[in-house]
């Protein structure tokens, strides 16, 4: 089983309202729970669903009326904003031929009638990391930052909130760090620490005594938290036939909420000590 809580929407197509709710029980045994299932009868209701709906999983059969699974994959991935919607297919038919060239086409999994919880589990453990929710991506990196600072300090930060108001007063005795994106462009990523965090994050990373620290190395250590972060991120949603690419991180004082802008605040007894700051492309005027 698999622990997934946040809530989103999860998108069965099928012709058979059966089949339907058996996918829908299949997920809830499986452990995804909290979820918005939203039915669609063929790959027309589905397309008609997903400009109205925040999807952020598709999981479709592929012989329906009107249009079927093959068509529905091929206009999800060709509108920009829906490409990224992870799909799994459900499938009568077991030919590794025909499975290739739907992944091919944009599937991420294709599972064969009848689909036993197991099987079902183990598919949404390949597509959770892609699963875009309303704090997806802002999810995301938290979670992509979180694993590289363990990594590189063995130390945990485990309270957060997301899209916390902060003011510029946070700034006060931190330092922080931007960095953009070139290729997709539009992203920008931000990292700011309170200086005394900062300063046990340098010992650490640097191997560096605490008496030693100069400016220059907590800064160098900022850059290369985001730096790493932002990478690890971005290989992430980034499909595999495509590249990113980014700038070098600058130091900045750029405002950690406000329109536009995901955060999430990582707290140490109950005083926030880190702040991830985000903004998407389609957010950028």
């Amino acid at each position: 089983m698999i622990k997934f809580d946040e809530p989103c929407n999860v998108l069965l197509v099928d012709d058979s309202s059966t089949a339907r709710m058996f996918l829908k029980k299949g997920f809830e045994k499986a452990g995804f729970t909290n979820k918005n299932f939203i039915m669609a009868a063929d790959g027309q209701q589905a397309l008609d669903i997903l400009p109205v709906q925040d999807i952020s999983l598709i999981v479709t059969d592929l012989t329906m009326p009107n249009i079927d699974g093959h068509e529905l994959i091929r206009r999800v991935k060709s509108v920009p904003e829906h490409s990224q919607i992870p799909i799994i297919v459900i499938t009568s038919s077991n030919n590794p031929a025909k499975e290739e060239e739907l992944i091919a086409a944009g599937a991420e999994v294709i599972l064969t009638k009848p689909v036993e919880s197991e099987a079902l589990c183990e598919a949404l453990k390949k597509v959770c990391d892609k699963i875009s929710l309303k704090n997806g991506k802002i999810l995301a990196f938290k979670d992509t930052f979180s694993e590289i600072l363990n990594s590189m300090t063995s130390i945990s930060l485990t309270e957060s909130a997301i899209n916390a108001k902060l003011d510029y007063s946070f700034l006060d005795d931190s330092r922080q760090a931007a960095i953009s994106t070139l290729n997709p462009p539009g992203y920008r990523f931000v990292l700011t620490i309170k200086t005394i965090l900062l300063k046990k994050l340098t010992s650490i990373i640097c191997d560096i005594k605490p008496g030693e620290l100069t400016a220059a190395n907590e800064i160098e250590t900022l850059s290369e938290l985001l730096n790493t972060s932002a990478g690890a991120f971005l290989k992430k949603i980034t499909p595999p036939d495509k590249t990113f690419d980014f700038n070098l991180p600058v130091t900045s004082d750029y405002p950690l909420s406000g329109e536009g802008i995901k955060n999430c605040a990582f707290k140490i007894k109950d005083t926030i000590y880190v702040v991830l700051s985000m903004v998407e492309p389609l957010t950028i005027e």
